[in-house]
């Protein structure tokens, strides 16, 4: 028994962890986005960094969701493994550009 409660005590934490890795962009994203109901009189221009930072939230959340189901897929052997050679400066570049 006691490696199936080692089992569900992991997959409690991971669950913990994923749902609070996806809260807190949640709440990024909607505490921009309702900032900008209160200031009216300002333009989308002046409001820009708040609309990058709220889309780049939103990246970050497809980013999780994806990895996630990749996860629970590979868990049931849905997934086929393909692997690929990848150019390492478009890795960086693309790491760059996230942060």
């Amino acid at each position: 028994m006691r490696p199936i409660f080692r089992s569900w005590k992991k997959q409690q934490e991971f669950v913990e962890n994923a749902s609070h890795e996806l809260r807190t962009p949640l709440t990024i994203i909607q505490t921009k986005l309702e900032k900008l109901f209160t200031i009216a009189h300002k333009t989308i221009l002046e409001e820009s960094e708040t609309i990058a930072l709220s889309l780049n939230e939103v990246r970050r959340l497809n980013q999780l969701t994806n990895e996630l189901l990749l996860l629970a897929r590979s868990d049931v052997n849905e997934v086929l493994l393909q692997k690929r050679a990848d150019c390492h400066a478009a890795f960086f570049k693309r790491s760059a550009l996230t942060l």
